[in-house]
């Protein structure tokens, strides 16, 4: 499981929650930071909402053990999620048959109240094969934990929660765009359409749940940018938080680094000579990217006439597989990669990342590209602004600008020189500021703190070392 056998005082035993193994960029921050907690000799275990990986020492939260026996029975029956996936009819029972094994949370959701229904999170600290000294969550929505549970944990051990989103301070939404309404207990909310979408408004009632936790819990917030800082401190939850600290996401720079872009190019099938432009990221589903700006450049690309190379935009993060063409234009759509090697040879093989976000609390597809020796045409939106050197590494354009991001991205396409120099530095600044080696070694740093810190408020007689079952049902 983890590397190490015993809990001494002198070592870190770390628990961490994330929402699955395999997802976008929080959950990849999570993963690997396990990684190179184990690669260091330190005890760490990954628990899960949703596992996809056979890594052993990640685990899935085990909620189905601790429900009714009538909730089992039923959700035995019903039609698996891959099923439901590909069905209608499948879907509908399935929902159906959910709703009725447990009404109570069938309520909740339908009347748009956060789904807190997940009984064994109380459990979770006798998921560590040893007793944990630290519980560090990540991700920023509902969905496979009950964060009610956390008062009770609190007690026993300190815990760390990374914000990648401004769900914890918000009634519902991951980012509030322009709204300013979580100044103000999301009192009626103006944007349900705001993902996670609402279907009624009881932003305000979710919210109010999330101030009495984290009130009750005495959390160390940790932000991935100087922008999230800011926001959580103007929240008026922010004086129930023990700290906020500001610890950048890092990268694996042994596998996001500059390669061979001849090389790459050939066992991709791309075109040697092309004008390669990358995007990843889920845009089709995704308001918080700005998909219509993509499209926009993309056109302002097909009706240029200018003898210039050939013009190809990958974009990984679609729902299907597409190429298609218009003009001087190759368009190419892939679903996200999972495997970081796989997904680092797009990079590899790219001229320029093009990110048009309408907000961003860091911005990780942005350093691994500049971490491959990327220029980045970059949305000023959010933390994006914290993630590169304008001028320097890329470029910044005012959000939703579709003249200001195709004049950039032209000047890229005609300065081959430009590019060049702009991809040493960038690969520079991604090494000296976002690396998985330099966030490892803040977290250690903080983990140890806040263990330090906890223990001291602990009565003299009190050892964390005693009996796991003491902390299993907390």
């Amino acid at each position: 499981m983890g590397s190490g056998t015993t809990n001494s005082r002198n070592s870190l035993n770390v628990l961490q929650l994330s929402s699955a193994d395999h997802d976008g960029g929080a959950e990849r921050v999570a993963l690997d930071l396990h990684n190179e907690l184990l690669s260091r000799g330190i005890y760490s275990t990954l628990v899960v909402g949703r596992k996809t990986g056979n890594s052993q020492s990640v685990k899935q939260m085990q909620h189905e053990y601790y429900r009714t026996h009538w909730a089992q029975l039923l959700h035995r029956v019903a039609p698996d999620t891959a099923m439901a996936s590909q069905s209608a009819t499948a879907r509908v029972a399935r929902a159906l048959i959910y709703a009725l094994a447990e009404p109570g949370r069938a309520l909740r959701r339908i009347r748009s109240l956060d789904d807190l229904d997940f009984p064994g999170s109380k459990h979770v600290l006798g998921m560590s094969d040893t007793l944990p000294d630290v519980l560090h969550l990540h991700y920023p929505s509902s969905g496979y934990f009950d964060f009610r549970a956390l008062g009770a944990i609190s007690q026993h051990v300190p815990i760390i929660y990374t914000f990648h989103g401004m769900w914890p301070v918000t009634g519902h939404c991951a980012h509030s765009l322009d709204c300013d309404r979580w100044k103000t207990r999301c009192v009626n909310c103006s944007h349900l359409d705001y993902p996670p979408t609402l279907h009624s408004d009881n932003a305000h009632r979710n919210w109010l749940w999330k101030y009495q936790v984290w009130s009750g819990a005495r959390i160390n917030v940790v932000v991935p940018s100087r922008w999230m800082a800011d926001r959580v401190n103007q929240s008026p939850m922010a004086g129930d938080f023990a700290s906020v600290t500001v610890l950048p996401n890092g990268v694996n720079t042994k596998i996001f680094a500059p390669a061979d872009k001849q090389k790459v190019r050939d066992e991709l099938g791309l075109p040697s000579d092309a004008f390669v432009v990358l995007t990843v990221t889920a845009l089709d589903k995704n308001p918080y990217k700005d998909s219509r700006t993509l499209r926009s450049v993309m056109e302002g690309f097909a009706e240029l006439n200018d003898g210039l190379a050939q013009v190809v935009f990958i974009q990984i993060g679609g729902t299907l597989t597409l190429h298609e063409q218009c003009g001087q234009v190759i368009v190419i759509r892939t679903p996200y990669i999972q495997d970081q090697v796989e997904l680092a040879r797009y990079y590899q093989a790219s001229d320029v990342l093009f990110h048009p976000a309408m907000a961003e609390s860091f911005g990780l597809v942005i350093v691994e590209a500049q971490a491959c020796g990327l220029p980045v045409v970059v949305a000023d939106a959010g933390a994006t602004p914290e993630t590169l050197q304008s001028g320097s590494t890329g470029f910044l354009f005012p959000r939703e600008d579709v003249e200001v991001s195709l004049a950039q991205l032209c000047a890229l396409r005609s300065n081959i020189s430009q590019r060049s120099i702009m991809g040493q530095q960038a690969t520079k600044w991604a090494n000296q500021n976002f690396t998985l080696n330099h966030m490892t070694n803040r977290y250690i740093d903080l983990y140890r703190l806040c263990v330090s810190s906890f223990r001291s408020t602990l009565p003299a007689s009190a050892d964390q070392n005693d009996d796991k079952h003491h902390y299993a049902d907390c």
